[in-house]
């Protein structure tokens, strides 16, 4: 039982922090990305969207307040040629 949850909490944690899976619905971004293609976002670029306030999640009118937590950008060399 306690690796059923252990994983569950896992799955739970790298969906929230680390990376989502998209379908696209509408064929604008055509011909690079089909409509219905199915697409992995990495969430640690722009870094992971956290609400700020639970409870206002179920009340109507209200938009959730979010932040987000620091990025992990790559860092680009600059290499020339000369």
């Amino acid at each position: 039982m306690l690796i059923i949850l252990g994983t569950i909490a896992l799955v739970v944690s790298l969906r929230v922090f680390f990376f989502d899976t998209y379908t696209i619905p509408t064929p604008s971004m055509e011909p690079a990305i089909m409509s219905g293609d199915h697409v992995v976002v990495n969430k640690m670029v722009p870094g992971p969207r956290i609400i700020k306030n639970f409870f206002s999640l179920g009340k109507k009118g209200k938009k959730p307040n979010f932040t987000r937590f620091p990025g992990a950008r790559v860092k680009r060399k600059n290499y020339s040629i000369s």
